[in-house]
């Protein structure tokens, strides 16, 4: 199976609509007792030809449905289902072009089997996943939890180290030693901490960024070089707008950050990143010790014209399955939400180049005069309505059409996606800029595919990174899937794919994304500060188009 094309078709399920198919389920008395093996819920992993992909498949085997499948982060409707002796196969619904079916049969207490696609067949073995018995209480809920996180969670994991793996385990049997003593937001602190065992930050619990299960307070904020600014507010707390967050609960911000990085898996440039959702958050801030339970969460303020502090009072949570970015709050462009005002749209500030699209993946502009070319990318994932291979052609003849002489690809805002996505798109690119001034512009939260692409873009050579160090090492793991803790709702990230940049060898015997670069860390670190915000400028491009001009001077002397 080609990665790259099965994860397009995966994305397009959820973008494009179609009509669901129905199912033809083969007639017959015995048809409840055939299909009685294979009902259940089942977890396990198929052999590509890269990583392992992780499965879970809900089967029902009935008239209506014939169940669900959940892989690469998608929820895919199966139908079809046709038995034959001991096996039974589905087919995945889809605008395929080949349709894709998993066929199936029992192996020992568990279904071994594989998903077959045209002529090709990439083998899977599933285990049954059990159904919890209903709690009792609170204390047995948790034991529940912690009982699949130290097993189905663990079991798929590949970046824990031996002995990381056994610290895991005493911090999990530390907080069951604890549990009646703890509070709930402690109780996923502790479990965070675990996780962190790992040191890779993708092997995490998602508890705000994606799948949230926290509630967020009424402001959102972003580390400055100068310091913590907010940057948007809801209606009520508009007067806070730009005020520097100098302590919260009396806590200074700093150390407050820094106790974020406590319980993750976060280098310094990442956790200026992702604290900022912990320090809006209520439970966060009470499972970390920074502010009392149930009890209003205050901030200091500086540098403003509104009062020297605000008390917050915790809100209901608000379960969610959707992804936020905190850098979307930066742009007056973003996704608007209700009642909400920005820091640079309440003064009218100009909207800077590397802010104006940021609900868009993928787009260009062109600079002086249409010589050099600005490409931001923003997630490696594709736009149903901008296809990724017509995007590629399309700023290919436009490259062809100009006088080119310098390329910038933004990925300052690269939280990640499927990196083999935009292989075509950045190969052109590449291949039409050879031999002319080429800037790449990294950032905190340049992560997982988006450091892929750097490091693509600096393994080919003759480029210049500029901005601050990317979100992550060079070396890491990826890829894996998701388990959820069903009875707090926790959803655990485990790990299974290895990510190799740097030089030496893999560590892995499996598939390993090996690249062999000696870094990423920019050649003019750039950062940002609330001046440079404020008024709107890009201090990154600055220092790009002023290295463009000294060169230019330099050669023509």
């Amino acid at each position: 199976m080609d990665l790259a094309k099965t994860a397009t078709l995966l994305f397009a399920l959820v973008c494009l609509p179609w009509q669901q198919a129905v199912a033809s389920q083969q007639e017959g008395p015995d048809q409840a007792q055939r299909a009685a093996p294979f009902v259940g819920t089942w977890e396990g992993e198929m052999l590509p030809t890269r990583w392992r992909t992780y499965l879970e498949l809900s089967l029902t085997l009935t008239d209506e449905q014939a169940g669900v499948l959940n892989v690469i982060g998608q929820t895919i409707e199966l139908d079809d289902a046709r038995f034959d002796r001991t096996e039974v196969s589905v087919a995945l619904v889809g605008p395929w072009d080949t349709v894709p079916r998993i066929v199936l049969r029992p192996n020992g207490e568990g279904l071994e089997g594989y998903w077959q696609e045209g002529e090709a067949r990439f083998p899977m073995i599933l285990r049954r996943v059990a159904s919890p018995v209903r709690a009792a209480n609170r204390v047995e809920a948790w034991l529940q939890d912690i009982e699949i996180f130290e097993t189905r969670f663990l079991d798929f994991d590949k970046s824990f180290s031996p002995g990381q793996r056994q610290q895991f385990l005493e911090r999990t049997a530390t907080i069951r030693e604890e549990l009646a003593s703890l509070s709930d937001p402690e109780i996923v602190v502790g479990l965070s901490r675990a996780a962190s065992s790992a040191e890779n930050a993708h092997t995490r619990l998602h508890l705000l960024r994606r799948n949230t299960v926290w509630s967020r307070l009424p402001i959102r904020v972003w580390w400055f070089n100068d310091g913590l600014r907010i940057i948007s507010t809801d209606d009520d707390s508009a007067a806070l707008l730009g005020c520097r967050v100098d302590a919260i609960s009396g806590v200074d911000a700093r150390l407050a950050r820094d106790a974020v990085g406590s319980v993750l898996a976060a280098t310094p440039s990442w956790l200026d990143y992702v604290s900022t959702y912990f320090l809006t958050s209520a439970e966060a801030l009470q499972g970390l010790g920074l502010a009392s339970p149930d009890e209003a969460i205050e901030f200091q303020f500086s540098h403003c014209d509104a009062p020297p502090q605000a008390v917050f009072e915790p809100s209901p949570v608000q379960f969610s399955d959707q992804s936020t970015e905190a850098w979307w709050w930066l742009s007056p462009n973003s996704r608007r939400v209700d009642g909400w005002q920005q820091a640079l749209q309440s003064i009218g500030s100009p909207i800077p180049l590397y802010l104006r699209h940021p609900d868009e993946n993928y787009w260009h502009e062109w600079i002086d005069d249409r010589e050099i070319l600005y490409v931001k990318l923003s997630r490696t994932e594709p736009m149903a309505e901008r296809p990724l291979d017509q995007y590629a052609e399309r700023l290919r003849e436009e490259i062809r059409a100009g006088e080119t002489r310098a390329l910038i690809v933004d990925l300052r805002f690269n939280t990640g996606g499927n990196g083999g996505l935009v292989e075509n798109l950045m190969k052109m690119l590449e291949e039409e800029t050879r031999g002319l001034s080429r800037f790449v512009i990294t950032g905190r939260a340049t992560f997982s595919a988006g450091i892929l692409v750097a490091a693509r873009w600096k393994e080919a050579g003759n480029v210049t990174i500029v901005g601050e160090p990317v979100g992550d090492r060079i070396d890491y793991w990826a890829e894996g899937g998701n388990i959820r803790l069903p009875n707090s709702n926790l959803v655990a990230h485990f790990s299974n794919g290895a990510h190799h940049y740097s030089r030496g060898p893999c560590p892995t015997d499996d598939y390993c994304l090996d690249i062999n670069i000696e870094g990423l860390g920019p050649d003019t670190p750039v950062f940002l500060s609330w001046a440079d915000y404020i008024s709107g400028q890009d201090p990154a491009l600055e220092a790009i188009l002023a290295r463009l001009v000294s060169s230019e001077s330099a050669l023509e002397k």
